[in-house]
């Protein structure tokens, strides 16, 4: 839960589809960037949303290495729209967090089903992408939604299949740095990296290398996702799908497990609700582990990705006070968080204020982080042109304890109370009291009241084994579980 700076997206022209809509191109608008470009004024149809799980947004902008210009990821997803996916819609993003990158960034797809089966997805309904529509150049700080592509072979209700994105990141003229890549939670990595670009101690918690997701890093060219994937052990008998990239010149020769990035969103006709998580690290998962079944991670993920599809909105670090100001400080036509979310999704479950909390620098009371969710809860539920929802469609988290572990485990109440973590306690009160949201009671499986080192009752993690935290912030791949199996996170209990 590292401190986040409040950023705001340059704001630029841009057509956007919303929610329920096909985009058919009618008339141009003018741009108010500096460089001149026209974009489709698009019509809309209904029945159009999320309809897969493992969609995220970039909480990265890479510019440790300045030699990086391109790379490309295979991610693996599952249809969760209730019925036969054979119309799909890809989203990419050019921004992180809340600010752009400063600069047009160009992508290109594929949906890959069955395996190795690949269809080239177009973007001619976007504006400026090539003559043949296979690349887009995403404007800074925005995102581009892709044409309706009609799936040969449509993919099963519930089935696996993959996407993969290739992305270049140009130097804005008269500058001849590269702004960098976008990836997704290397924050978890960022206290191992050396200029070359090594990963970290963590690197196992951002990839899901067991369902055939896998990156090139290295200034790949658009080609490489055309690339047949085939299979090899990894050493613990898992098979993998990887990229043949041996021949690329990874300067490594070595597996880079980083996320670069998934789609921010896939979007079809559904029959299912749909999820936006609103949250910080706990939410994003960076105590978990993947296992190879499900690509599944984190404190919701794994208790609702099995049925339903979701936009994780997850920022390492993210404050409740920094997340509602730029909610309201970025116009929604061009704010992702806002405009993406409730426009192709139905539900929102939000875990923020742990580490407005934790941090404790700005002297907030659980009272005041508590208003803060209830404006967030409030923004959800204001009516725009795509988006009519109530109070009843929410959920939020209670928050598990910060603790450090006098043994140096947690898998006994040998444990001293973290940052603020008498008024994480206060704070949960407070929720399990509210009446406007449902909550999911998440602190009462790996947290409680009990008897610590100090030898007076302090909150703190359940003991377990193995341990339900790694750090003494996050659950670990065993806390999650609990979660999952405990049945706290039911979004079943949600309307709309």
């Amino acid at each position: 839960m590292s401190k986040q700076r409040r950023l705001r997206m340059p704001v630029s022209r841009r057509d956007l589809l919303k929610a329920g809509a096909v985009t058919i191109p009618s008339v141009s608008l003018a741009s108010t960037s500096s460089s001149a470009a026209c974009y489709a004024d698009p019509t809309y149809l209904t029945g159009i949303g999320q309809v897969a799980t493992s969609c995220q947004v970039p909480t990265t902008l890479y510019s440790y290495n300045n030699t990086l210009q391109s790379s490309a990821h295979r991610s693996a997803h599952f249809n969760r729209s209730g019925a036969p996916l054979s119309r799909i819609r890809i989203v990419v993003p050019n921004f992180a967090v809340f600010a752009g990158t400063g600069a047009p960034r160009t992508w290109a797809a594929r949906v890959e089903y069955p395996i190795n089966s690949l269809n080239t997805v177009l973007w001619t309904e976007s504006t400026p992408a090539t003559s043949d529509g296979t690349f887009v150049a995403t404007p800074n700080g925005l995102w581009s939604v892709s044409d309706e592509l009609v799936l040969p072979t449509p993919i099963p209700d519930n089935a696996m299949f993959w996407v993969r994105l290739w992305q270049s990141a140009e130097a804005p003229a008269p500058s001849s740095t590269l702004p960098g890549l976008l990836f997704h939670d290397l924050t978890s990595n960022l206290a191992a990296l050396d200029v070359n670009g090594q990963p970290g101690p963590f690197s196992n918690r951002t990839i899901s290398n067991g369902l055939g997701e896998t990156n090139y890093i290295f200034n790949p060219p658009a080609a490489i996702i055309d690339k047949p994937v085939y299979q090899r052990d990894s050493g613990n008998q898992t098979q993998t799908c990887l990229f043949n990239y041996w021949d690329q010149q990874d300067p490594a020769a070595a597996y880079i497990p980083w996320i670069s990035t998934r789609p921010l969103a896939i979007l079809g006709p559904t029959q299912k609700p749909s999820f936006t998580l609103w949250g910080d690290s706990r939410v994003v998962g960076l105590g978990d582990t993947y296992n190879g079944l499900s690509n599944n991670k984190g404190e919701v993920e794994r208790s609702i990705g099995n049925e339903f599809a979701y936009i994780n909105f997850g920022i390492p670090g993210q404050r409740a006070d920094d997340f509602m100001g730029n909610l309201t400080g970025v116009q929604d036509a061009y704010n992702a968080y806002s405009h993406v979310a409730k426009s192709y999704t139905t539900n929102l479950i939000e875990d923020l204020g742990g580490a407005d909390i934790i941090s404790a620098d700005r002297g907030r009371t659980p009272s005041d982080v508590f208003g803060t969710k209830q404006a967030i809860w409030n923004f959800w539920t204001a009516p725009t042109t795509t988006s009519t929802k109530t109070l009843s469609s929410i959920a939020t988290l209670t928050l598990p304890c910060a603790a450090s572990a006098v043994s140096g485990q947690w898998t006994t109440f040998d444990q001293a109370n973290g940052t603020g973590n008498s008024n994480l306690d206060a704070l949960n009160a407070l929720l399990r009291a509210n009446v406007n949201v449902r909550v999911f009671d998440v602190a009462s499986v790996v947290s409680q009241i009990a008897t610590g080192h100090s030898g007076s009752p302090q909150y703190l993690w359940k003991p377990n084994t193995p341990a339900f935290t790694v750090d003494g912030l996050h659950e670990s791949q065993a806390g999650c579980y609990a979660i999952l199996d405990s049945g706290v996170v039911n979004p079943h209990l949600l309307g709309s």
